[in-house]
């Protein structure tokens, strides 16, 4: 499971009642987090997904071999997809929680993006090999570069501007 934990302090809007301002903060960053997950999380496993987020490089033997030869599809040549089973799960095995100062999203992930396996292994003809370390491929999967940090940070604000003009209209028509 990899958890992308969000966190925002914000000030109180003294227009409001303290549980108004809590449920329109608690629904902005549900709604911030569905955006991340939505619109910027699938960007990790497009083309020049490199240039972008910092990817750590691989094994050599493994993009020269084991990639080309394994891989399915876009898996032969993108850093973060092998067989795709990674992007289906991170894309449909999600779920969403937020309070008003934060919101997380939980990603139900291979047990490899976690726990890499590095350690001893038998490799198929029976021979002892050795992994000494494996990149942190929930690092390189939950970046947040500076583009898409402004992109969320405009998107939480256009949605607190229109719940409290949708708050403020409400008020109006009440009273």
């Amino acid at each position: 499971m990899i958890v992308l934990h969000t966190v925002v302090t914000d000030t109180f809007n003294p227009g409001l009642k303290k549980r108004e301002w809590n449920k329109i903060t608690r629904e902005n960053m549900r709604e911030t987090a569905e955006e991340w997950h939505e619109n910027i999380m699938p960007r990790h496993f497009l083309p020049g997904n490199k240039n972008r987020y910092p990817i750590e490089p691989r094994n050599p033997i493994y993009e020269r071999f084991i990639k080309p030869k394994v891989g399915q599809g876009a898996g032969r040549t993108l850093a973060l997809i092998l067989s795709g089973e990674s992007r289906r799960r991170a894309m449909h095995l999600y779920r969403v929680t937020a309070t008003r100062s934060k919101a997380v999203v939980y990603m139900d992930m291979p047990a490899y993006f976690v726990r890499p396996k590095v350690g001893p292994r038998r490799d198929e003809r029976g021979r002892l090999k050795t992994s000494r370390r494996q990149p942190d491929k929930a690092a390189e999967l939950t970046h947040v570069n500076p583009q898409d940090k402004a992109h969320l940070v405009r998107f939480s604000h256009g949605r607190y501007a229109v719940a409290l003009n949708e708050q403020k209209r409400t008020r109006e028509s009440i009273g």
